[in-house]
């Protein structure tokens, strides 16, 4: 049996992929080892029979590949601490908004849009983000009953089965989906094999500015003769849940009391009225300066595997000076050593650092506090840096063309 680590979604992968479905009846065994970082997974390391093999990632032939998979294991895309998901039916064409590719219904009622993209298909992300738009206006305008007869009964049969025979348990799921779907309660998943930076970050910008629950999930494909078929979920992008349930019957997002008394113990320790809590996003919140472009800020972070302190820069005017802050960051690395300090140059094209706090489950108190030495320490020399960009900006526009001379 192949052990899953390293991260919480994984743990739920071996019962969620049921690889006996996608495996060819090829038998399983050793261990494996699974690393990821943002969406891009790792090399397997697999160990069988004394000898350590390598499995590297495999392409999918087509987007049907990918989405055939996530119809049959649609709980690859659900986190274990959500109510999990049934599929409903595949290649959908609504009437008004062209072919979605999965539909699929939570335990809780939710219906649930899944979009599969493949990196090597150079589709604008302004068009899938349009096509997202699409699918839930159009669905939104169907009653429960509408759709299931556009269904042929395909949902009310789902449904019955997440019931199990419980008439009453029937009704409910029924009653909140119809609610869902009149007030237009969809969440939207992107399920692709890598994630682009620019639509990481505008998924992320729908999420923040909008009620939509839009999430952007990678799925990596690893095969060989030995093993089989391994499918590996990352939640790159984790959408806005709460806004899309009934709260009084949804279960809270994973890590989400720990991370609102972060927050909380930020508030209480930073007094400062320079730096502001900017924004009120469910696994997010930026710390912001009213001075400095909003593109760059120091934000909290609320991943599945564990809070982060980070520093993003998020315009390419600024791709240019990457190196300069880290240089800044570097220079105080120990007065950081409970962190591990990371750098990422790719992070939209231009750049982010991310602390991650050492030691076993650390209290809110020692978050709020690195994030404050963080900003203390670092801020006035990216201030100044950034101050530079400015100026030059502002230079380069003032300079007066050959036409006009």
């Amino acid at each position: 049996m192949i052990a899953l680590k390293n991260n919480h979604c994984l743990h739920k992968l071996w019962r969620s992929l049921q690889i006996r479905h996608c495996c060819s009846g090829l038998p399983v065994s050793g261990n494996a080892v699974i690393t990821h970082n943002n969406g891009v997974c790792m090399p397997i390391l697999h160990s069988q029979n004394q000898s350590l093999n390598i499995l590297a990632g495999s392409n999918y032939s087509k987007e049907e590949e990918l989405r055939d998979y996530l119809c049959q294991s649609p709980n690859l895309l659900i986190h274990e601490n959500e109510y999990s998901a049934s599929y409903v039916t595949k290649e959908f064409r609504l009437l008004s908004a062209g072919q979605l590719d999965i539909l699929l219904i939570d335990s809780n009622g939710v219906p649930i849009v899944v979009e599969c993209k493949l990196y090597k298909n150079e589709e604008s992300r302004r068009e899938i983000l349009a096509q997202i738009f699409d699918y839930v206006s159009a669905l939104s305008l169907l009653t429960i009953d509408e759709l299931d007869y556009q269904l042929t009964g395909a949902l009310s049969s789902t449904i019955k089965i997440i019931a199990d025979g419980d008439e009453k348990k029937f009704d409910t799921i029924w009653s909140i989906c119809a609610t869902n779907l009149r007030a237009g309660n969809i969440r939207v998943i992107l399920a692709i094999d890598e994630a682009r930076d620019d639509l990481i970050r505008i998924v992320r910008f729908v999420n923040d500015h909008s009620d939509l629950d839009v999430r952007l999930t990678t799925i990596k494909k690893y095969e060989n003769s030995e093993v089989g078929l391994i499918l590996v979920p990352s939640f790159v992008v984790y959408g806005a849940s709460e806004s899309f349930s009934i709260k009084s019957k949804s279960k809270p997002r994973v890590a989400r009391k720990e991370f609102e008394s972060i927050i909380s113990a930020y508030k209480n320790i930073y007094k400062s009225e320079e730096f502001l809590i900017g924004n009120s996003a469910s696994n997010h919140r930026k710390i912001i300066k009213e001075t400095w472009d909003a593109n760059v800020h120091y934000e909290f972070l609320d991943r599945f595997n564990g809070p982060t302190i980070e520093l993003h820069l998020e315009n390419k005017k600024y791709a240019s000076i990457f190196s300069k802050i880290e240089d800044v960051v570097r220079s105080y690395e120990n007065d950081f050593l409970d962190c591990n300090i990371k750098y990422d140059p790719k992070w939209c094209g231009v750049g982010r650092i991310i602390l991650e706090l050492k030691g076993e489950d650390p209290e809110p108190e020692k978050y709020a506090e690195v994030m404050s030495r963080f900003i203390g320490l670092t801020n006035k020399g990216i201030e100044i840096i950034i101050t530079d960009v400015e100026k030059s900006v502002i230079t380069s526009r003032s300079r007066p063309t050959a036409e006009t001379v």
